[in-house]
């Protein structure tokens, strides 16, 4: 079938054609979740094309994720449009990767420099810190990369950071700072904020490189505009400052990233901004039942901070949005799990396993749900889990392939030499780099030299011994050796030359602990490589190394295994599921005991609440729990204010446990057993014959019976009474 501009709008409804068919000028399109606003983007890129307006012109689609680039990518691809080559479809950081392995040399960088993963950057800032010589057990490194982070997106260096400081913790952070930004330098690295950073940089001070990217894109599409930072803001402005036609996609209800330093007054000023933009709203859903669409309504309508578009829909009422009250989260736990196989069993179920997925804020509440299944014999699987190319010994062989590329890179040839084990320990690689400081060499070539003194006339420096001397050399003979053959053969067989001749290979294979597994790993990477094996290795090894920089736990969600599906509420944005179970849906929890004091931070609690009720497409599940044990605490919970007031349809409560004595011994006199009485719950008011009224505090189980906390007026103070056995009465029910 031919696509052609008619046949793309008569597919799209009146609110989605007015944005395809805007061509010049600013475009905000406010995109209710399920609202079809990736189809908007295709479309409209194709439209571009097939109505001939840009002629030789391409157009840039931006996004946040590899998997939703890759979904644009496909999309395209199957329109079969004529030209699909004028649509580029790309992150930020793919997009300003390939910016600097253009034109990096003007801001420092060479075309092989190394992007440093965020494993990669804590381990420079370590590195950073010994250098200043602060203690990295007495600072915590990842607080430091968090403000570092924060700086760059703020687009300010170390110097204006030690400017800013308010506190003795910021000052020591703009210290370290410095010292990071030395150390990159020195590697010929740069982290993930300095992709955007420096790509700003190139824009913003050499005026016909930016003049040479506005031309070539002359329509530039931004998605998931809301959870934009002021760089990337920025990099967006830089592209279209020609033109002016920047496209804008994204939902302030849905912004959720501030943490990540996203925000949310990018979408809410773009106005301000771009005085002429025409503002287009697409609100009808595609995706949720009316009654999961009503309940995520009632979740955000109390926030402040959001521009007006409220989602309908035309799809049918749907199932009750069920609410659910557990004892504790085992019990929560177990009722998922039975709520699941039932959907999922039987002779002609309606769901399947992988159409439902387990939501929660915090990872640490994924424990108990696994154990669960487990129990249950019930498939899973864990989004943004231990991914395939975090593993030790994919991560060990991308050192090795990370300093071939880039020798410069002194963090990865660091993990090199310590990969496999090969006598050389701490203190030679201390005294390495103590050497390499003092010559102001990088590693490799510090070896280098190392290595051609003690071959010409065996003299050896003071911190080391004839020993290491000899393993270093050793090293980097077979190093050297690799940089040269990477020129020769292809990649595939410079990585099995990497493993047979580093030692990694036999080190795996000889190992006791899952060696067959770890070198499936290996093959599997092998084989993966193979998309860049190019025949010279070195052009198609920076390539797969900015590939596996740039990918995100997201990436690896793949929906055709048949399993539940664990995952977080900021991992699940962009996806969605025929069931949806949110959990732990309780105050400390949802919202964050964090934002408590903040009321910006409630309001993207309350956000990131309204993004897991609108991944659900026809059953939603709303589950907290009278108590809770987490992270070492355990205590009652009280219910989330999200859910308070929603209309939703009430599961069987959980049972308190039962009292099966039948007597009791009171003052050594058998008695008959009291008559059990309702057990009253945190912040009720209860009346005690003795002590007058109190407020309970807490409830705690024990065996079969409660030990209830309860603040007495007056001058009875708190006390702690046995529940069988205490004259209360409760006087409200809240």
């Amino acid at each position: 079938m031919v696509i052609t501009s008619e046949s793309i709008l008569n597919s799209l409804n009146p609110e989605q054609q007015r944005a395809v068919q805007h061509i010049n000028g600013p475009m905000l399109i406010i995109a209710g979740p399920g609202s079809g606003k990736t189809r908007v983007i295709t479309n409209r890129a194709a439209h571009l094309v097939l109505s001939g307006t840009l002629n030789k012109a391409s157009v840039l689609a931006v996004t946040f994720t590899n998997k939703a680039a890759s979904e644009l990518k496909d999309r395209i691809s199957q329109m079969k449009i004529a030209g699909p080559e004028q649509i580029t479809a790309s992150t930020f950081h793919s997009f300003c990767a390939r910016i600097l392995r253009a034109h990096g040399s003007y801001v420092g960088l060479d075309r092989n420099y190394s992007i440093y993963d965020s494993d990669d950057q804590l381990s420079a800032i370590k590195e950073s810190m010994i250098i200043a010589e602060i203690d990295t057990k007495q600072t915590n490194p990842r607080s430091i990369q968090n403000l570092i982070s924060k700086a760059k997106t703020s687009r300010k260096d170390s110097r204006m950071m030690a400017q800013d400081a308010d506190t003795y913790f910021e000052e020591l952070a703009a210290s370290i700072y410095s010292r990071y930004e030395e150390l990159l330098q020195r590697n010929n690295a740069a982290d993930f904020d300095d992709l955007i950073s420096k790509s700003v940089d190139l824009l913003l001070n050499y005026p016909a490189v930016r003049e040479s990217y506005n031309q070539n894109y002359q329509q530039v599409m931004i998605d998931e505009f809301q959870d934009t930072n002021a760089s990337q803001y920025l990099l967006s402005k830089l592209l279209v400052q020609d033109h002016q036609n920047l496209t804008v996609v994204g939902d302030p209800n849905q912004s959720i990233y501030s943490w990540r330093n996203a925000d949310i007054t990018n979408i809410l000023n773009f106005q301000e901004d771009f005085p002429d933009t025409q503002v287009i709203s697409i609100n009808q859903n595609y995706r949720s039942t009316q009654n999961i669409l009503k309940t995520a309504r009632n979740v955000i309508t109390t926030n402040q901070l959001n521009i007006d578009n409220e989602i309908y829909t035309e799809n049918p009422e749907g199932s009750p949005v069920i609410s659910h009250e557990a004892f504790d989260e085992l019990d929560e736990a177990a009722f998922v799990i039975a709520e699941s196989k039932q959907l999922t069993q039987g002779p002609n179920p309606d769901f399947k396993l992988s159409d439902i997925a387990i939501m929660y804020r915090v990872n640490a509440q994924s424990r108990v749900i696994e154990e669960a299944c487990l129990k249950s014999s019930v498939k899973y699987r864990i989004v943004g889990g231990i991914q395939f190319y975090q593993r030790k010994e994919i991560k060990d062989l991308i050192a090795y392939l990370s300093a071939i590329s880039n020798p410069s890179d002194d963090i990865s040839l660091i993990r090199a030499i310590s990969n496999p084990g090969r006598g050389i320990g701490k203190k030679t690689l201390e005294s390495l780099k103590s050497y390499s400081t003092d010559k102001h060499l990088s590693l490799l070539d510090a070896l280098q030299e190392l290595n051609s003194e003690h071959e010409n006339d065996g003299s050896i420096p003071l911190m080391f011994n004839s020993r290491s001397i000899k393993l270093l050399s050793g090293f980097y003979n077979v190093f050297h050796h690799f940089i040269a053959q990477s020129s020769q053969v292809p990649l595939v067989e410079l990585i099995d030359l990497v493993l047979e001749n580093s030692g990694l290979q036999s080190s795996i294979l000889e190992s006791s602990d899952k060696a067959q597994e770890r070198w499936e790993n290996i093959l599997e990477f092998r084989e993966t490589s193979r998309e860049f094996n190019t025949q010279n290795a070195l052009e198609g090894l920076s390539s797969l190394l900015d590939r596996l920089a740039l990918i995100n736990d997201v990436d690896s969600y793949d929906d055709t295994d048949n399993c539940l599906t664990l995952i977080t509420l900021h991992q699940s944005k962009g996806l969605e599921f025929p069931v949806v179970f949110l959990v732990g849906l309780e105050e400390g929890l949802l919202p964050h005991s964090r934002s408590f004091d903040d009321h910006f931070q409630i309001e993207e609690e309350r956000r990131l609440c309204y993004v897991g009720v609108t991944r659900a497409e026809k059953r939603l599940y709303l589950t907290h729990a009278f108590r809770r044990g987490l992270m070492g605490q355990y205590g009652p919970s009280i219910k989330s204010r999200f859910i308070e007031h929603l209309d939703t349809k009430k599961h069987a409560p959980f049972a308190l446990p039962s009292n099966t004595a039948t007597l009791i011994s009171q003052n050594g006199v058998k008695v008959a057993k009291p008559k059990i009485k309702p057990v009253p719950t945190i912040g009720q008011t209860i009346l005690h014959n003795a002590f007058g009224e109190g407020v309970v505090l807490d409830v705690l189980q024990i065996n079969q019976d409660f030990e209830i906390t309860i603040q007495f007026k007056e001058s009875s103070g708190t006390k702690k009474l046995l529940h069988s056995f205490a004259p209360i009465e409760i006087l409200d029910n809240i």
